[in-house]
């Protein structure tokens, strides 16, 4: 008896490590985003914890135990505290900052130990959004009250939302933010950053950096067929690379964020399955592409490092944000921007003002009408590394109406036509009916 228990242990241990060998990758999914969650929360935002781990209860994510170490700046997640453990450590190295798995910060060729982005306050006396001083909205009080109370009930009714802004070219119309989320808080953007991405690209344009026509964009394509794929195949999703955009299993994008060092690598290592231009497929990879053709473009790293901030950041006082970057130190213009409410809302503006942030033209009015043409296949959906409405989506929004749109409940919406922004940040929002939200925020202000 005494040696079937013995050999009946052995088979439970034995079965265990089967397991735990055959789920390993999946299971490091799962403890690496709660660990590289948590940690970017921890040390780049300051909303409460509450909001943060509210975020975190969903299947497989919910099982997954985890541990904040503030000294050493580092967050260690795993299953039942030992079975594939992750460790996402916190980095600050001037205009890179954040947080990346592992222990090490990102490799640069070149580092900047130069002050983030807000080398230049805003003055006091100017208003927002160039300045923090509110301004008379200019509207009827009961169009403005109506809308304050449109987005207070809204915020009310949806603990997962973190806050709302409403704007119009010049100035912020209402703004109401969840218990434990403030004015200050850096919320992500998920992969809103990629719109963030054709901004910077439109920087790089006006600037004849760049072509969106150009080909032979990387030494690993020059001798295969990938060196017909554009710039404007990659902007567009047009690329015909593999890619496989699946979170829920082990896929392409989930081995790339919570697997690999070097986030590029993986989608420029992808063979041609479809010839440029001829299908539209989302793939956060090709954005992780388009990062490194622009590290590519700069003499060397600290060109690149303190390119958006400079470049865009800066000059529209977006001076919250953060594109974090991956362990070889490229932007993951995926996925991992960060910034407050209301300076993603001054990206919307830049949109709606067509480039021209008070004087100061970030890009061409004609890049903006680039962004807004629709990829081939698309269905009227995609532009360049933003969405459109012209399918009509949402359906009670006018088709010229374009947005940022990212996991979770993040929106930034532009209307033209209605001289309107409206942003929308989530900690983790499924069901959240943004088309009628949208409708009843135009209702609104349409009563002034």
């Amino acid at each position: 008896m005494k040696k079937l228990k013995i050999l009946g242990i052995i088979i439970a241990i034995s079965f265990v490590i089967v397991w735990i060998n055959l789920l390993s990758p999946t299971l490091k999914i799962a403890t690496g985003y709660t660990a590289k969650y948590l940690c970017s929360y921890t040390y780049l935002s300051n909303i409460d914890a509450e909001n943060a781990i509210r975020a975190l209860d969903f299947f497989p994510i919910k099982y997954i135990s985890y541990e904040i170490n503030k000294k050493e700046k580092k967050v260690e997640a795993s299953l039942f505290g030992f079975i594939s453990k992750q460790t996402a450590t916190y980095y600050d190295m001037g205009h890179q900052c954040g947080c990346v798995l592992g222990t090490e910060p990102p490799k640069l060729h070149s580092p900047t130990k130069s002050k983030i982005n807000n080398e230049s306050k805003p003055s006091g006396s100017l208003t927002w959004p160039r300045g923090e001083l509110l301004s008379d909205q200019g509207l009827v009080s009961s169009a403005v009250q109506k809308l304050d109370k449109l987005l207070q009930k809204t915020i009310q009714a949806n603990q997962a939302i973190f806050a709302i802004v409403v704007a119009n070219d010049s100035t912020m119309l209402a703004e109401q933010y969840q218990s434990g989320v403030d004015k200050d808080s850096r919320l992500l953007g998920w992969s809103m950053t990629k719109t963030v991405g054709n901004a910077l690209f439109g920087v790089l344009e006006k600037n004849q950096r760049i072509d969106v026509n150009q080909n032979q964009l990387l030494p690993e394509w020059e001798n295969d067929s990938r060196k017909k794929i554009t710039l404007n195949n990659l902007l567009q999703m047009s690329s015909g690379l593999e890619w496989t955009e699946d979170y829920s299993k082990l896929s392409d994008v989930t081995r790339m964020l919570y697997l690999d060092a070097d986030f590029p690598s993986r989608a420029i290592r992808s063979p041609s399955v479809e010839a440029p231009d001829q299908k539209w497929y989302y793939s956060s990879g090709t954005s992780n592409i388009l990062s490194q053709i622009m590290r590519n473009s700069f003499d060397d790293d600290s060109q690149y490092s303190t390119f958006p901030y400079k470049s865009l950041f800066g000059r529209i006082n977006m001076r919250s944000a953060v594109i974090e970057t991956d362990n070889a130190g490229n932007f993951v213009l995926s996925s991992y921007c960060w910034a407050t409410a209301r300076d993603w809302t001054k990206l919307g503006m830049l949109y709606l003002n067509r480039g021209n942030w008070f004087g100061d033209l970030i890009f061409s009015p004609d890049w903006v009408n680039y962004s807004n043409i629709a990829a081939r296949n698309s269905d009227g959906q995609y532009g360049a590394q933003i969405w459109l409405n012209q399918a009509g989506k949402y359906s009670s929004v006018p088709r010229e109406a374009y947005y940022a749109d990212g996991y979770g409940g993040q929106r930034v919406l532009i209307v033209p036509s209605k001289n309107l922004v409206i942003t929308v940040l989530s900690g983790r929002q499924d069901d959240f009916d943004f088309n009628h939200f949208f409708q009843s925020v135009i209702a609104c202000l349409e009563e002034q």
